[in-house]
């Protein structure tokens, strides 16, 4: 036998054979797409594993520049940048509250008494007191508002303070509490306090000389005798109430003759030596 022809009967030996049955050619169809799964598989592995590799790569390269302490390969370690607004800081300023207070003012001293002058008022005069019915001396003072101004009597449109042994009553007699008008100390018929100088209004006792009301007040931390009447202008109608507080042991008495606001609260400040 020829070289060529056991060469191809060699060949022929190993050429496949067809199979026998449908059965063995199903067997090999899913042998062969077996085998194309598995390489496609393969393949797709490669690639994600090429993807995977390049995507490090860039990593790395884009944070050479930084420190390799904060790296992190943690995937849930990413830090969000927190901006906060800045705000303004205001220092509050609360003004000076200024309690409103009356104005201070002198305190006068009276023989054993003192007390303060109402707001707004001053000392008008300060003289002595005598009587040619009487022994003793004493002094008097008028403290009304600034300027004097208004209804005067014995040139005061204020208050009368009288202090001393001898403190004048009714027609310059010694002051008696109760007794009738031991406002008035004038010898003679006075004119009405709103009238022009002259005038022929002269003042009278609509009711009698007597108190209209009479009892005791207080006065600083002590208690006056107090006693009030009533005088009126006939020709012009007009009416007052001149009001006395007296005290004995003090030898003090207050005269109000007109009535005024400031009465109470300066009754009220009267301070004594003993």
């Amino acid at each position: 036998m020829r070289t060529d022809d056991m060469v191809r009967e060699a060949l022929a030996d190993l050429a496949p054979t067809a199979p026998a049955d449908n059965t063995a050619l199903t067997g090999m169809h899913r042998a062969i797409g077996r085998r194309r799964r598995r390489q496609q598989v393969a393949r797709i592995a490669a690639a994600v594993a090429f993807v995977a590799l390049a995507v490090g790569t860039t990593a790395v390269v884009l944070d050479a520049g930084s420190d390799p302490s904060q790296v992190s390969t943690d995937p849930d370690d990413t830090t969000t940048p927190t901006t906060t607004p800045s705000t303004p800081t205001t220092t509050a300023t609360t003004p000076e509250t200024t309690e409103a207070r009356p104005a201070e003012t002198d305190r006068i001293t009276l023989g054993p008494v003192s007390f303060q002058l109402p707001e707004g008022w001053v000392e008008v005069y300060r003289e002595p007191r005598s009587s040619p019915f009487a022994e003793g001396e004493g002094e008097a003072m008028c403290i009304a508002p600034a300027g004097n101004e208004g209804l005067r009597w014995e040139d005061c449109s204020g208050l009368l303070i009288q202090q001393g042994d001898f403190l004048q009553g009714n027609e310059q007699a010694p002051y008696e509490p109760h007794a009738p008008w031991a406002w008035y100390h004038a010898t003679d018929a006075a004119p009405c306090p709103t009238g022009p100088a002259g005038n022929q209004d002269y003042i009278q006792a609509p009711d009698g000389m007597g108190p209209i009301d009479q009892g005791f007040r207080s006065v600083g931390d002590r208690t006056a005798s107090y006693d009030r009447w009533r005088a009126v202008c006939p020709q012009s109608g007009f009416t007052f109430e001149p009001e006395a507080w007296f005290l004995p042991e003090s030898r003090v008495v207050v005269f109000d003759v007109f009535g005024h606001d400031e009465t109470e609260a300066f009754l009220a400040s009267f301070e004594f030596d003993s």
